[in-house]
């Protein structure tokens, strides 16, 4: 015995193709966002891993940076908790030591990560400040820039 397929009646195909047409465009809309969002990451990260910005005349900050080190997250947190503060007149960057750049700025300046490299706008090394430090010991050492 065999059973026969059901026809759909013409209402419930117009719902099918309309549920799928609702679906694609949903994709497509979470797509674009995902897509959005990258292109916006990618270009934060890139600014703020740009190196080529010492001595263009504004005072600098780097952070030599390993993503895998705790120390170096906290460090990291405490400079981006006072910032703000600074952010008009210092630019902030990170020397990720996983990248050429970043290992190469290490290795010019002989500093481990978990290190700031303050700079005055010249590209001159003003000042070092190696291990954690806690957002009240930075705003001194970053207005030394001003």
């Amino acid at each position: 015995m065999t059973r026969k397929a059901k026809k759909d009646s013409p209402a419930r195909s117009r719902r099918k193709v309309l549920k799928r047409i609702r679906n694609v465009t949903v994709a497509v809309a979470l797509c674009s966002v995902g897509a959005l969002g990258l292109t916006a990451y990618k270009h934060s990260y890139d600014v703020s891993h740009d190196l080529s910005v010492i001595g263009n005349g504004t005072p600098t900050v780097v952070q030599i940076h390993d993503t895998s080190c705790r120390l170096c997250q906290s460090l990291r947190s405490n400079v981006d908790s006072v910032k703000g503060e600074f952010r008009d007149q210092i630019q902030f960057r990170i020397a990720d030591i996983h990248t050429s750049s970043g290992r190469a700025l290490a290795h010019r300046y002989d500093v481990p990560h978990v290190t700031l490299l303050l700079f005055d706008g010249d590209g001159k090394l003003v000042t070092t400040l190696t291990g954690v430090r806690e957002p009240s010991d930075l705003r001194p050492s970053f207005r030394t820039l001003l």
